[in-house]
């Protein structure tokens, strides 16, 4: 289901990705959830919902993980309001 909803979102059908994501999201002990958050925070940018973006980069950044660089480098982007 993972690699649908990053299909999803590189064919802009981002609502389906959203939903896919965020059902991923909800498994515990995924074996790729930090990837799970980072593509789901790039689905609620896409979907202007900012302030649900912003947490999830937030987490990854305080996790150290793979994406905690680019996520960062999103947060020092982003305009926030």
């Amino acid at each position: 289901m993972l690699f649908l909803a990053i299909a999803q979102l590189k064919t802009n059908q981002v609502e389906q990705a959203v939903s896919n994501l965020e059902y991923l999201n909800t498994i515990s002990n995924y074996e790729f959830a930090d990837e799970v958050k980072f593509r789901l925070a790039l689905g609620y940018i896409n979907q202007n919902k900012k302030s649900k973006a912003k947490d999830l980069l937030v987490s990854l950044v305080s996790t150290n993980n793979k994406y905690s660089n680019t996520a960062q480098e999103i947060l020092d982007n982003m305009r926030w309001f």
